[in-house]
């Protein structure tokens, strides 16, 4: 059986914050690193988004879409339109943004078209 947590952890200098999912099989242990955000869009996805869960769900979804888009804004006003967008999506369009997220490496550009 296969048993997933997924966390939000800060490094140990406190200078970034880091989305993993530590992944606990029949092969052992393992951690993969999702998402990463440094400096101010650290301190902004510190201060608006929590995660410790089992599952993937709706609540890492948005963390994951939110550390992504975050990556992606040119400063402090257009990242806090970015999180105030991905706090009020509906349950589909944020379904619909992790697997572009996930799956298409101009996602982040597809974002700002559509939200910047």
């Amino acid at each position: 059986m296969r048993l997933f947590r997924h966390s939000l952890q800060q490094s140990r200098s406190g200078k970034s914050l880091t989305m993993k999912v530590q992944i606990d099989d029949r092969f052992g242990k393992t951690v993969v690193n999702f998402s990463k955000v440094t400096g101010w869009r650290k301190e902004l996805a510190d201060k608006f988004f929590v995660l410790d869960a089992s599952d993937w769900t709706d609540d890492v979804a948005r963390v994951y879409i939110a550390l992504e888009v975050l990556k992606g804004a040119k400063n402090r006003r257009e990242a806090m339109q970015f999180v105030n967008v991905v706090k009020s999506m509906t349950k589909l369009e944020v379904h619909f943004w992790a697997s572009k997220l996930l799956s298409t490496g101009r996602a982040v550009r597809a974002w700002r078209v559509m939200y910047g």
